[in-house]
């Protein structure tokens, strides 16, 4: 009798963990079923101890994008970390080379260096996550091309909350000038690809080109940016007026030396480009040491076109 009863309920347990488990879509391999048939009372308890350990070390695998990268859940922060600019501490042991690493056979080395990624500012990373989607590791893809459009997604919801802003004070300067601000970061971290990419090009010119027609104080930078916008897009009319006022507004300055040249290069002009050398000694410019060696190449390259 006694047995019969022990059998009973040793069943109903068995019975109540194989349910449970079709429940929380845990599979029981063969390993589990024979544990719970052939070792009553302490089998169901090593089964049930075994499901919470692989339930727990699975949700502790997949952590969301907010437990992941916090900031890209806090709106009100945004701003102030696509801005930051505080010094960060790597711990640079054991480092591997990204793109050596991902032609690594190591799917955990590449996995544990996509995480390393996710933990840091994953703008910064954007054309190795690009490479990694072509990875041949299904995790490494997964992760990559999951960052890029969390990341894409983070983006355009503060972009449209930045334009909304824009249409309830359209004649503000401030708010023109934010969105201008983020128009530029979101174009620099080239998330945006292809006809979107130019789109974004297009509004940022569309900001610049509204604050100078309202004569509202545009400092240089804003105008050099506007500038390598027209190069992107091609746009030589703009690019050329643009060019002459810089001129005006800073003769001697080499950024603007160096921006007129980019063009010339650009439009493949020689004819431009004979001008620049005429025009540079006629006037004595300051050039950094990066820019004079910028300078010596293609001088260099017209003697040698020359020869």
């Amino acid at each position: 009798m006694l047995v019969t009863i022990f059998l009973a309920c040793h069943f109903i347990v068995i019975t109540l963990i194989y349910f449970g488990a079709q429940k929380w879509e845990i599979q029981l391999n063969v390993y589990h079923q024979l544990l719970l048939l052939f070792f009553p009372i302490l089998g169901p308890i090593s089964v049930i101890y075994l499901l919470k350990d692989k339930k727990s070390r699975s949700q502790k695998d997949k952590l969301s994008f907010e437990e992941v990268i916090p900031w890209l859940s806090n709106d009100k922060d945004v701003k102030d970390n696509f801005e930051s600019s505080e010094p960060v501490t790597l711990d640079i042991t054991n480092i591997v080379p990204f793109q050596e690493a991902l032609l690594l056979n190591n799917s955990s080395i590449k996995r544990e260096l996509i995480i390393d990624i996710i933990f840091e500012s994953p703008e910064n990373f954007v054309s190795l996550l690009n490479q990694a989607r072509l990875n041949d590791d299904v995790e490494v893809v997964h992760y990559a091309t999951t960052i890029l459009s969390e990341l894409s997604a983070k983006y355009d919801e503060n972009l449209h909350r930045l334009e909304h802003q824009v249409k309830k004070n359209p004649d503000s300067f401030i708010k023109r000038c934010d969105l201008s601000d983020f128009l530029e970061r979101y174009i620099k971290s080239e998330i945006a690809e292809g006809h979107y990419g130019k789109t974004l090009k297009q509004k940022y010119i569309h900001e610049i080109e509204w604050m100078i027609e309202k004569n509202f104080p545009v400092d240089k930078k804003r105008l050099i940016s506007l500038a390598r916008t027209y190069q992107s897009l091609e746009n030589f009319e703009a690019l050329d007026n643009l060019i002459t006022n810089l001129f005006n507004l800073f003769p001697d300055d080499q950024d603007i030396w160096m921006l007129y040249l980019d063009t010339i290069i650009l439009k493949k002009s020689g004819s431009e480009l004979e001008q620049f050398w005429e025009f540079l000694g006629q006037n004595n410019i300051y050039f950094s040491e990066k820019n004079k060696v910028k300078l010596n190449f293609w001088r260099q390259h017209r003697e040698a076109t020359n020869v």
